[in-house]
């Protein structure tokens, strides 16, 4: 795999605690070529995933990179809708204090019912 026409699109580190090097998650893009017989080579993603001490890379075609693309709109969907289930569902604990005259108002980590339409994503 030739570095020189990969473009790295995001990278993602997850730091510890304990101050060890951290874990990265890559995404680079390679962009279509023309062979030396005159077709075109797809283009491809690479997901890159290194822990510190090893590195392995995953290559995905378009349609997997699509199908991967679909899946995670909808496990987000659906987590964006536990979520807001799970805090409309929520009854405000009585350790956290509300200002007088301000009942009324949501607090800021409450959403209104039309937060998020879910036939949208």
């Amino acid at each position: 795999m030739e570095k020189s026409n990969m473009e790295r699109i995001v990278r993602i580190p997850h730091f510890s605690k304990d101050g060890k090097q951290p874990k990265t998650m890559e995404l680079l893009l390679v962009r279509p070529t023309t062979n030396t017989k005159g077709y075109i080579d797809e283009g491809r993603l690479v997901l890159m995933v290194d822990d510190g001490g090893n590195r392995v890379g995953f290559q995905l075609t378009i349609a997997e990179a699509s199908l991967l693309y679909q899946r995670l709109g909808y496990a987000l969907g659906i987590l964006a809708e536990d979520f807001h289930k799970m805090n409309k569902d929520r009854k405000p604990s009585a350790s956290s204090p509300r200002r007088p005259g301000r009942e009324d108002e949501p607090s800021q980590d409450e959403y209104s019912d039309d937060y998020m339409d879910m036939d949208k994503i």
